[in-house]
């Protein structure tokens, strides 16, 4: 084979991907985006203001600029709209810790992506519950805020208003349930998780002050049905992380424990085209998913639908979301 003509453009691409990856963990974390605000500051302003290494400190600044995360004029550094929007401390909009979980979580598992394949068992494996409860409120805090956010999308573009009685499926934090709950005065939520993460969701439940329109209830969704119905339940990344069989039965249960015409909001970042080569984020999302749960993963449209219309469900539908996320909406029949 004639190899002259070729050149490793994609696999130096990748090689040096980590690089400005890193970059960005880095000033995440020394609140460098925090530090440079909406007025900006030169590498000497930042470097006395936070405690920093001059040199060190403008050779980070520079790969920020590269990154398309910081601009830089006459040796001042601003934030760009982006970096601005979303990685300035105290922003409604703040995704740094999120940011900074998913690199301490992801990094190093998928370095286990050989050994997971060659095996056939997650080489990262994640159980919940298994986890102490300082393991799992460190877990879960790095998804309160994409929750928290999620909530407000689906708050603005779906009316809840006309419903009363919420069921959060596998909730974590609540901070879906939470969300809504606070933009709909009359509706109750209860956010379902196993019974070791129960502490967790009702420190977060607590420290929101929405103990009277949220609470708690310990159940496994993939072996029970809840003891009181519901007229609408929503469903963040909880397929993926389960079996083929257990994503059924929770359906099944979710079903009968909806009212005639209620609704499912089924949000997890695992939803695939039947293609299985797209979304693109959630394809190569997999590696993950491979790595933590034996059998857990993305799954189809068509998986999903079969198991939805199974578990009498009806006027399926499909949107399109943010951050990787796929969004499925169907009607108790």
């Amino acid at each position: 084979m004639v190899t002259e003509n070729i050149k490793p453009n994609t696999i130096r691409h990748l090689q040096r991907a980590v690089y400005p990856a890193s970059a960005l963990l880095a000033g995440i974390q020394l609140n460098l985006f925090t530090v440079i605000g909406q007025d900006g500051k030169s590498v000497q302003e930042i470097a006395d203001e936070v405690g920093l290494d001059y040199d060190k400190l403008q050779s980070l600044l520079y790969v920020l600029v590269l990154s398309d995360l910081l601009r830089v004029e006459n040796d001042t550094f601003f934030n760009t709209e982006e970096s601005h929007a979303f990685l300035v401390i105290g922003g409604e909009s703040y995704i740094g810790d999120e940011y900074e979980a998913f690199v301490n979580s992801r990094w190093t598992t998928i370095g286990k992506t050989a050994q997971s394949v060659k095996t056939g068992v997650a080489g990262a494996k994640i159980d919940y519950s298994a986890m102490s409860k300082t393991d799992l409120e460190n877990f879960y805090l790095g998804n309160h805020s994409q929750n928290q956010r999620v909530g407000r999308d689906l708050a603005s573009k779906f009316d809840f208003s006309r419903y009363k009685r919420l069921m959060d499926v596998a909730g974590g934090t609540g901070g879906l349930a939470i969300t809504i709950a606070s933009n709909n005065p009359d509706l109750k939520a209860t956010v379902i998780e196993q019974s070791n993460v129960v502490p967790v969701v009702q420190r977060f439940i607590d420290e929101s002050r929405s103990s009277e329109s949220v609470s708690v209830l310990a159940l496994d969704i993939t072996q029970e049905v809840p003891a009181q119905m519901f007229d609408v339940a929503i469903m963040k990344n909880f397929i993926p992380v389960i079996s083929r069989n257990q994503a059924k039965q929770a359906l099944i249960n979710i079903g009968q424990s909806l009212e005639q015409g209620g609704k499912l909001f089924m949000i997890d970042m695992g939803m695939l085209d039947d293609s299985r080569t797209a979304p693109r984020d959630v394809v190569i999302n997999g590696l993950f998913f491979l790595n933590v749960f034996d059998n857990g993963g993305p799954r189809t449209e068509s998986e999903r639908r079969e198991w939805l219309c199974a578990a009498g469900f009806q006027k399926i539908e499909r949107f399109s979301w943010e951050d990787g996320l796929g969004l499925m909406v169907a009607e108790k029949a």
